[in-house]
């Protein structure tokens, strides 16, 4: 179908896409600058973890028990190497490992200890101010970070 044209016989401005390949890369190479510099900082080698620990220690902070599975499902990643995380983090000491009482649930149960989550309060204490001092002028975007990623998420085969 043609484009309309206006009376003086001009076609209608194209709109741009609202998103390109172009502009996908500079969220992620920005997101991997932010991944990179957020690891080296002070809160987490104070805290002696890593982005990815600190990440799994919270979600079993707010799931309180979880599995194997979920914990792979969450995180993304095989279950082989939730398999060395998670005995790495039992080994630390930051989170517990116990066999399940209901047999619809073969795999251990796992929860953060008492002190990964002393650990993981202490690291989250020396976040939020840096947390708070980056959003200060735009307070309103922290909620929306994640909503902002979650659309990136439907690009990933699961």
């Amino acid at each position: 179908m043609a484009e309309a044209l206006d009376p003086a016989g001009t076609p209608p401005p194209q709109t741009p896409d609202p998103i390109s390949a172009e502009e996908l890369v500079k969220v992620v190479s920005a997101m991997n600058r932010f991944l990179s510099k957020f690891a080296a900082m002070k809160a987490f080698t104070d805290a002696r973890l890593t982005v990815a620990d600190w990440t799994r220690l919270m979600h079993l902070s707010e799931a309180k028990e979880t599995t194997y599975g979920a914990l792979a499902m969450f995180t993304g990643i095989s279950g082989q190497r939730v398999v060395r995380m998670v005995e790495t983090l039992v080994t630390a000491g930051l989170i517990t490992s116990t066999p399940s009482t209901d047999p619809a649930v073969p795999n251990p149960l796992l929860s953060l200890s008492d002190a990964g989550k002393s650990r993981l309060s202490a690291l989250n204490d020396a976040l939020k101010p840096l947390l708070l001092k980056a959003f200060e002028s735009t307070p309103k975007y922290l909620p929306n970070i994640k909503g902002g990623l979650l659309p990136l998420m439907r690009i990933i085969p699961s």
